[in-house]
């Protein structure tokens, strides 16, 4: 009998013990952590990547137009292994969660206080390109039409420069399209929402994209140069907004 009682008492005791670890109410809850994020922050976090392309000093140390006093393994060639990774976990990962939270029809309402579900995936994709002709014309070929899909595809498949062109080209046409009248983005601040600007920069994008080609296709570099410089292209200087303080400052 007390044999009988021992083994139901462990018995009761591990099933308590069980349930207890089953939940733990808000234990591992961080209160100083969201678990949701605006698009509006996102546009600005991936803006701000912006910088390492348009700030980059690599180039110019290893042709050798300037050296460096301190911090000398560029200038002198002994940095020699770059990764793309950052990107993708970065601005791309960024971008593409501004597109899926806009697409989704659990989260699509909600995603409406940074602007039209349309005009936010359309600023997504050109800004998508923006990164991605950057990355290929450094790095030749990548994952690019199987990236961005995080657990569904750990190891995703390389594509050709000559691919990865064609398919940046038909982007920034459709996005083009895409825009709608509806509200400009918010958290940008490279146009601070205005719309008929990012049409301009995708239209721009295109046209230099074209320009790369011209070697290789002039006949289609010709029709997509034409093309976009009748459909808008941007006209005068676009300033990155870099900042006095160290976490937005001007590299050089």
């Amino acid at each position: 009998m007390k044999k009988i009682n021992l083994n139901s008492l462990m018995f009761l005791g591990m099933l308590l013990l069980y349930s207890n670890c089953s939940d733990f109410g808000e234990t591992n809850l961080d209160p100083n952590n969201t678990t949701k994020v605006a698009p509006s922050t996102l546009f600005t976090s991936a803006q701000t990547a912006i910088q390492f392309v348009v700030g980059s000093f690599i180039a110019e140390l290893w042709a050798q137009h300037m050296s460096e006093t301190q911090y000398t393994s560029n200038s002198r060639y002994q940095t020699i292994n770059y990764n793309f990774n950052g990107w993708y976990t970065g601005p791309l990962a960024d971008l593409q969660h501004i597109i899926d939270l806009n697409s989704n029809e659990d989260t699509r309402e909600e995603a409406l206080s940074s602007g039209s579900n349309a005009n936010q995936i359309a600023v997504a994709r050109i800004l998508k390109a923006y990164f991605f002709h950057h990355m290929t014309d450094t790095w030749g070929p990548l994952p690019y039409s199987q990236s961005l899909q995080g657990r569904e595809n750990f190891k995703p498949s390389y594509d050709a420069q000559e691919r990865i062109y064609q398919d940046l080209i038909k982007e920034l046409k459709e996005t083009v399209i895409q825009i709608d009248g509806g509200n400009g983005i918010s958290g940008d601040i490279l146009f601070s929402g205005d719309m008929d600007a990012w049409k301009r920069f995708a239209n721009t994008l295109r046209l230099n994209i074209a320009l790369r080609m011209s070697e290789v296709d002039p006949v289609q570099a010709k029709t997509e140069f034409i093309d976009a410089l009748n459909s808008g292209v941007i006209d005068q200087d676009v300033m990155y907004p870099y900042l006095a303080e160290a976490n937005n400052q001007n590299p050089w």
